[in-house]
């Protein structure tokens, strides 16, 4: 996760990057019960990313140099074809 603790501007960004952690949970779980080599990436770049209040535009800026991010659009087409 980008942050730990109790932020009550971005409750949101916690629900929802919740949800895809626990998708991909289940999936690396599907994943080796098949014996299957495939990755799952935690790093998603969405807009609330890039709209979070209150977060050191610095440490953003360092993050986002430092961090290879998929798209939104590519975990949609992951669950997509699941």
């Amino acid at each position: 996760m980008l942050y730990h603790g109790d932020h009550p501007s971005i409750g949101i960004y916690f629900a929802s990057k919740y949800a895809v952690t626990a998708i991909a949970e289940q999936h690396r779980q599907e994943f080796i019960k098949e014996k299957l080599n495939i990755k799952v990436t935690e790093a998603v770049m969405t807009e609330m990313v890039n709209a979070t209040p209150n977060y050191p535009q610095e440490l953003m800026d360092e993050l986002i140099k430092n961090t290879p991010f998929l798209e939104s659009k590519d975990i949609a087409d992951a669950i997509y074809y699941f």
